[in-house]
């Protein structure tokens, strides 16, 4: 099977026409029935904060992209459990449910965390760069390492980090 986009074409992938597996050694495997399937891909999201589950591309290892996908949802259920599974490995993002313990100690905030991920503490630096509002309470955290961490309302947090993070957003 041939007849992929050629270099330089955006294609919007049907979702009907289109499967994601994985392969026996664990490659993301993509699909254009009756026209190609290519054995090895790499998935990514255009918007990976604001809409995480739209405008999905599609790569071959040659970084030669094969499509856009507009909306996980539209893929049946096989192929989206794949992309999601695939997407939150790329995209690493614990999300914060509960913060026990928030200080500031020269220019340094120390937090203390419960996510949906396990317990995890980390420090910020220079937080005003590194703790960004996303609109309508949701905050992305970058730690001193590179982590990010994801606040979905931060109003519903204790009100001791509300306080110290109105200062900021």
């Amino acid at each position: 099977m041939s007849n992929q986009p050629k270099f330089g074409e955006i294609e919007y992938l049907n979702p009907k026409e289109i499967e994601f597996s994985y392969s026996s050694a664990g490659a993301l495997r993509f699909t254009v029935k009756d026209r190609y399937s290519v054995i090895k891909v790499d998935i990514g999201c255009c918007f990976p904060l604001k809409s995480p589950n739209h405008f999905i591309w599609v790569k071959d290892t040659k970084n030669n992209e094969l499509g856009i996908i507009e909306s996980i949802t539209d893929l049946d259920q096989a192929s989206q459990k794949c992309v999601k599974d695939y997407l939150r490995k790329r995209y690493y993002m614990p999300n914060i449910n509960s913060v026990s313990n928030l200080k500031e100690e020269f220019g340094l905030w120390y937090w203390e965390t419960m996510t949906d991920r396990g317990s995890r503490n980390f420090v910020v630096k220079d937080p005003r760069q590194n703790i960004i509002n996303l609109g309508q309470g949701r905050l992305l955290i970058i730690d001193v390492d590179g982590n990010r961490f994801n606040v979905d309302n931060y109003d519903l947090l204790n009100p001791k980090v509300v306080i110290m993070l109105d200062r900021l957003v």
